[in-house]
């Protein structure tokens, strides 16, 4: 039972066109912004669902994730990709140590939440993906961090990627079924 964790490099995105179909949301936009993460996430393991008040009360939480750090993609009008940008990076410094070598290698990054699309707009949240990725680059970060559900559920953005695997296994109960996963999500802001 694993918990998967896509990884995006964030230095080969670039401002240019990343930015041109992506906008701020607004706080008349907070029903539609938890029908489409509601929409994407009801059912898997571990999502507890958005009402319009719990999202108010999320993005006061932090000064790094406002409504300011919620972004979309919209189509006639109608909001059809969304996802939230947190700068965990402001706060919070990943140091790995390579035991074999010694070399210790430090990293700040970004993370994606409060995300979801609309049926066949696949292809506008890669490209948020990608608007995000650069707005991470532009604060000095070196990754975009999102919690992937299923293998395969993420968009491809077009940037170099690394899946980290978290293991939930504990030897105190047998994992379920595979097949009785619908997909596994963890919010970021918590985790």
């Amino acid at each position: 039972l694993e918990v998967r964790l896509m990884a995006f490099d964030v230095s080969a995105a670039t401002a240019a066109g990343a930015q041109a179909l992506v906008d701020g949301v607004t706080e008349g936009q907070l029903a539609e912004v938890v029908a489409l993460v509601n929409s994407m996430h009801t059912g898997k393991d571990f999502f507890e669902p958005l009402t319009v008040e719990s999202l108010k009360e999320r993005l006061g939480r932090d000064p790094q994730y406002g409504l300011g750090h919620l972004r979309g993609v919209t189509d006639g009008g109608k909001l059809v990709a969304v996802a939230g940008s947190w700068d965990k990076g402001a706060t919070t410094e990943q140091i790995h140590v390579d035991l074999a070598t010694g070399v210790e290698t430090r990293s700040r990054g970004a993370v994606v939440t409060d995300w979801g699309w609309e049926r066949d707009y696949e292809t506008a949240f890669a490209g948020l993906l990608r608007s995000l990725a650069a707005g991470a680059q532009a604060l000095g970060r070196d990754r975009l961090v999102i919690c992937e559900p299923r293998p395969g559920m993420i968009p491809d953005p077009g940037l170099p990627r690394e899946v980290i695997a978290v293991s939930l296994f504990t030897p105190s109960f047998d994992p379920p079924e595979a097949d009785a996963i619908r997909g596994i999500y963890v919010d970021l802001l918590t985790l």
